[in-house]
């Protein structure tokens, strides 16, 4: 959920006034702890006020009360008030987009954030709760007008942390948008701007991350985004993944091996889909550390679901890899049955390509493979009684590690964006 915006700091204005006893307007405006005494100042100050400048801005602290408190139909009632009183203001209708969000209300979302631009068109802010809206929608590319209308008020991406017309969600909302129609170093700049104006939450470095490592390949910052990622409540797999993949590339192999190990438990939610555990399995093989890797991918085979037959990419690579580290280790009936997963999940669209660069690299080897499934499956046999000399992927060794990387970046929360 995101915070209602323009709720004030708590102190008093003028420092003469610290020790005296605030009155209701300023118990309204300033105070952030008691909010059922913000609830009644608020009140209170609307009734002692004529000015509908001054009732706007009252009843629009009543409503962030109203909403702290638990009463979301309250709040939004008092915000679309507030926006009756004070309709050039984007204020009023962004809270009332927001609520109306955290009310399950899309449709009311839509509409108050358009009011909002309606308010103020030429104030950046007033964009914020449109491209939450368009990032939300399933079709990404419709945040970029509203995209384009935000940085054209505001200065060049480099100022914009600095900008007084920006602020941490409407930058981390810009970055998001940016991001996922390719904008890739404009998105950077709107992240770097989010997290320097205090934007805490996890959405934000875990996309942080997954810029940096799948599109920009700054492998440093995909490291720092993905462990701040990892700190927050519910961490997802999939930063455990940017983590140990960019360490990899970094040939950083023990700080690899240390966040798989650290996420242990993490990782052991899943059902197999998870990439971290066979690209690290799959290094570890390539550096000869055959019995650790093997020690790694029988943490992966255990959150396979052996009841799921459904194709999938990563889990068809994660069996070959088992399969090369169990031949390795000279269990070639465990390398077979191996090759064999490894076929029966490959997807529909890939199977012909698996079949080909087996084939392919079997030849290399010397092997002899006849045509068809049964030519195959008696060339893999005869490639796994080889033990270590068993190595049957493409000939450039960074293709192959590519190969294993899942292929769908936003597979996780792209979409949670509030």
């Amino acid at each position: 959920m995101r915070p209602l915006i323009l709720s004030a700091s708590a102190f008093l204005l003028f420092t003469g006034l610290a020790n005296a006893q605030p009155d209701s307007a300023e118990i309204c405006l300033f105070e952030e702890e008691d909010w059922a005494a913000v609830l009644s100042a608020c009140t209170d100050a609307i009734a002692a006020s004529e000015s509908p400048v001054e009732r706007g801005r009252f009843i629009l602290h009543r409503g962030l009360a109203q909403e702290q408190l638990g009463d979301l139909e309250a709040a939004l009632l008092d915000q679309l008030l507030a926006a009756e009183y004070r309709p050039d203001w984007f204020a009023g209708y962004s809270n009332a987009a927001s609520l109306a969000f955290d009310m399950g209300d899309l449709e009311g979302e839509a509409r108050w954030a358009q009011a909002a631009i309606d308010a103020e068109p030429e104030n950046a802010r007033a964009y914020q709760d449109m491209l939450v809206v368009t990032n939300n929608s399933g079709d990404p590319a419709s945040c970029e007008p509203y995209a384009d209308r935000v940085i054209s008020l505001l200065r060049d991406p480099i100022d914009w942390a600095f900008d007084v017309s920006g602020s941490p969600y409407l930058m981390g909302n810009l970055g998001y948008c940016l991001h996922w129609v390719g904008r890739h170093d404009e998105a950077l700049q709107a992240y770097l701007a989010a997290e320097y104006l205090g934007l805490d939450e996890k959405w934000l470095f875990s996309n942080l991350g997954r810029l940096s490592y799948y599109d920009l390949e700054e492998d440093w910052r995909a490291i720092a985004a993905a462990t701040r990622a990892l700190t927050y409540e519910d961490p997802n797999p999939s930063d455990v993944y940017v983590l140990v993949a960019a360490n990899l590339y970094l040939d950083e192999i023990e700080a690899a091996r240390d966040a798989e190990a650290l996420y242990s438990d993490l990782l052991d939610t899943t059902d197999g889909t998870e990439g971290a555990r066979n690209f690290l399995g799959w290094r570890l093989f390539l550096e000869g550390e055959i019995e650790t890797a093997g020690d790694v991918m029988a943490r992966w085979e255990a959150t396979l679901n052996a009841d799921d037959p459904t194709p999938n990419g990563e889990i068809a690579s994660a069996w070959d890899t088992v399969a090369h580290i169990r031949a390795a280790l000279g269990d070639a009936d465990g390398a077979v049955s191996a090759f064999e997963a490894s076929l029966a999940r490959e997807p529909e669209d890939t199977i012909a390509e698996r079949h080909e660069t087996y084939r392919t690299e079997m030849e290399a080897l010397g092997i002899d493979v006849a045509e068809g499934e049964e030519g195959l499956m008696a060339g893999l046999t005869t490639c796994a009684a080889m033990g270590a000399a068993c190595r049957l992927f493409f000939d450039d060794d960074d293709v192959a590690q590519e190969a294993l990387e899942p292929q769908d970046e936003d597979a996780d929360e792209t979409a949670e964006t509030e």
